[in-house]
């Protein structure tokens, strides 16, 4: 083989060496750059949620504060209503499962008419006080509020 022809070879292979190399950082680096933005994206979607959240949650805590204690029928009866009417908003949207599944377990319970004739039992009560509290727990596990021993408390099932 004569001189050229060695190199012409060599110097296709050297730019067929410098292409492929070029073409792997090229789309190592593409990969990398959506990677970056994938990831600011999602921030600025999870930093929407928690504002979202933390515009509506609040009155959540607002209707069920007065829950088990010693409430009749009526009062009851009003904050279940305030309570629908408050997840029928937007705040529908940012629940999270655990927070929903919490929420339909508490209008679950306050559903139900009161035992005795002077009002709901103390079981009852009760059952209400636990629910109310782990309703407003899953709210502040939604905006990373909890602590980890609030995460073990048990909801006794008293039925």
């Amino acid at each position: 083989m004569s001189n050229e022809v060695i190199s012409a070879l060599i110097a296709g292979v050297v730019s067929l060496i410098v292409s492929l190399l070029t073409f792997l950082l090229t789309t190592k680096q593409m990969r990398l750059e959506r990677e970056k933005l994938e990831r600011q994206l999602e921030r600025q979607l999870t930093e929407r949620l928690y504002n979202l959240r933390l515009a509506s949650y609040p009155e959540a805590f607002r209707i069920t504060e007065p829950l088990g204690k010693k409430s009749g029928l009526a009062d009851v009866r009003s904050i279940s209503n305030r309570l629908r009417n408050w997840k029928a908003a937007e705040v529908s949207l940012v629940l999270s499962y655990r927070a929903r599944q919490a929420f339909y377990d508490l209008q679950e319970v306050l559903k139900k008419n009161p035992e005795t004739k002077s009002g709901f039992s103390d079981v009852q009560i009760q059952k209400i006080w636990h629910l109310r509290n782990r309703f407003r727990g899953e709210l502040r596990r939604d905006l990373g509020l909890m602590f980890e021993e609030d995460d073990d408390n048990e909801i006794i099932d008293l039925e």
